[in-house]
């Protein structure tokens, strides 16, 4: 993300007709433009009374990497009143490592994370922003025992969970990432308040997160269950744990290319 192309410029007059227009008008004009950020910079660009209006559009989703994240930290240091524009933030791998972005966004209630291992990353500033988060997702992401329960347990104000090849957990051995053999779900996880979603999607995890999901008090089922087939055959304990809360079931079937073993799952209880 080039910031410096996103820095508006202060406009030294204010028109005082346009100024007493409600926030909501000028939103709802520049709606229809949300993709045309050429021109709703140029509404920016026009008056004070456009400006808060524009930048909520412009700033409304940011998507950073490793390479992005400094330079935009920077940008809110210099412009701390695009932080309040910000709702869906989305951190691609090591992205704000520290999370140390995360408390200067308050307004951001919708958060994705791709590419992540999470190995003892899990800190007090990514819980306290997960407490505010409406919408949570984790996509390819791999992490220790801890980390799942811990970070779903501080999502209180969670409506909407995506899981997207999640794979956990996973065992830390030789600098290397090894797939913990086990045979149960691991003793000891992290104790928190049941959480309740009003939406659940599930692709291609490993079977250990459906079997959490199942199991685990950690969630309280779901009225609305979204799942992808082929799945590990822990989805029909998952479909049954959440039969009677679903009001919804969407399953969306893989089409596979190669024969190979697969599981029976039962549908029907």
């Amino acid at each position: 993300m080039d910031c410096s192309a996103l820095t508006m410029s202060v406009i030294p007059h204010v028109n005082p007709v346009l100024a007493r227009v409600p926030l909501e008008v000028w939103d709802f004009i520049l709606t229809p433009l949300q993709d045309d950020r050429k021109t709703i910079q140029a509404c920016a660009l026009t008056c004070h009374a456009l400006l808060f209006a524009a930048r909520t559009h412009l700033f409304r989703t940011v998507s950073l990497t490793r390479q992005s994240a400094a330079d935009f930290a920077s940008f809110i240091d210099r412009s701390p009143a695009i932080a309040s524009c910000i709702r869906v933030l989305r951190l691609e791998a090591d992205a704000d490592p520290d999370f140390a972005l995360l408390e200067h966004l308050p307004y951001a209630t919708d958060f994705t994370l791709t590419g992540w291992v999470l190995r003892h990353t899990v800190n007090d500033a990514l819980i306290a922003f997960l407490r505010r988060v409406e919408v949570f997702e984790l996509r390819d992401c791999n992490m220790l025992v801890p980390e799942l329960p811990r970070m779903l347990g501080a999502c209180h104000e969670l409506t909407r969970l995506s899981l997207r090849e999640v794979y956990w957990p996973l065992n830390v051995k030789d600098g290397g990432l090894h797939t913990r053999p086990l045979r149960k779900l691991p003793d000891g996880l992290p104790a928190e308040t049941p959480l309740h979603v009003q939406d659940l999607s599930m692709v291609a995890c490993a079977r250990f997160v459906y079997r959490f999901l199942a199991r685990s008090p950690a969630l309280v089922p779901s009225p609305c269950l979204a799942l992808e087939l082929p799945a590990p055959i822990e989805i029909g304990e998952l479909l049954k744990h959440w039969g009677r809360a679903l009001n919804h079931l969407d399953l969306t079937v893989e089409y596979m290319l190669e024969d190979g073993p697969s599981e029976s799952v039962d549908l029907c209880h």
